[in-house]
């Protein structure tokens, strides 16, 4: 038996349980939560969660304005900038399940309406076209 086709079809099996557990979980937690890291930028989880439904809670990085802009505070993600804010931040979702699921909603809504794949081929087919950086808004 050759050796490839065992192995691809392992790492596939693998791969696929792990999305399947990792889709769970986003269905099974209460939000999605983004901390400080070396890559100043969100993450996929942070789309991913939004997408999924699930309020996301990120880390406020610094001195990236087109990051911030992406979504606003307060209405579609929550931001925070101490352990003491995230805490508060999850509190709140926890106790206001009203306003956990507002803020999913806008959230999803604000996914739909400008950062689905297709938008982003478009942004970047007319950046290369025009020169024009995309705007994410």
């Amino acid at each position: 038996v050759p050796f490839y086709p065992v192995y691809l079809n392992a790492v596939r099996w693998i791969r696929r349980r792990s999305y399947l557990r990792w889709l769970h979980g986003l269905q099974a937690g209460s939000a999605v939560v983004n901390l400080p890291h070396f890559v100043k930028s969100y993450t996929p989880r942070v789309i991913e969660g939004m997408a999924a439904g699930r309020p996301v809670l990120s880390w406020e990085i610094p001195n990236r304005p087109r990051n911030k802009g992406m979504f606003e505070h307060g209405k579609e993600i929550l931001l925070f900038n101490t352990p003491d804010e995230l805490a508060d931040h999850i509190q709140r979702l926890q106790s206001d399940p009203v306003f956990a699921q507002k803020i999913s909603d806008n959230a999803r809504q604000r996914i739909r309406q400008f950062h689905t794949m297709d938008k982003r081929v478009q942004q970047i087919l007319e950046w290369i076209q025009t020169g024009r950086e995309p705007t994410y808004q």
